[in-house]
C-alpha cells in the first residue's frame, strides 16, 4: 500500500492513498479508492504504548478502511460491522488479540459520535 503523509494538523497526520486497495472480510470486498484521505488509527497519544500509534503497520490498513466505512456509511454496513472489521483486520495484520480488543472497545464506546455525524451528513446530501 502506498501512502503519502503530507500534512500534520492538530488531529494528527493526513494520509492520502497513492493507490487504492481492497480488503476482504466475512465474504465482502471493500474497495478503498486512490486519493482517499485518513488520519490513521485515532488512538490517543497516551494509549499508543498500550494499543498502537496512529500510523503503524499492524493498524494502518484497517484504520484507513475503517475511516472509509465511517465516512461513506455504505448500505448494508452497520457501525458494529465497521468496528468488528477494524478489530479483525488489525489482528490479521499483526496486532495482538488483546490490543485489537482494546481498540475495538474504544470504537464501541466513542465511535458513535463520528458514525452518526457522517451518517446524518450523507443523508442530507441525498435529499
Amino acid at each position: 500500500m502506498l501512502i503519502d503523509i503530507h500534512e500534520t494538523t492538530e488531529a494528527g497526520n493526513i494520509l492520502t492513498l497513492k493507490r487504492g486497495f481492497t480488503v476482504k472480510w466475512r465474504g465482502c470486498k471493500l474497495k478503498i479508492p486512490k486519493g482517499f484521505e485518513s488520519d490513521g488509527a485515532s488512538v490517543p497519544r497516551l494509549l499508543w504504548r498500550l494499543v498502537s500509534p496512529c500510523v503503524h503497520p499492524s493498524t494502518i490498513r484497517a484504520a484507513i478502511a475503517h475511516d472509509f466505512l465511517y465516512r461513506t456509511t455504505p448500505e448494508g454496513w452497520t457501525r458494529k460491522d465497521a468496528d468488528q472489521f477494524f478489530r479483525d483486520i488489525c489482528k490479521r495484520d499483526g496486532l495482538s488479540d488483546w490490543q485489537a480488543w482494546i481498540a475495538y472497545i474504544g470504537l464501541r464506546l466513542f465511535g458513535w459520535m463520528s458514525w452518526q455525524g457522517k451518517k446524518n451528513q450523507n443523508q442530507r446530501k441525498g435529499e
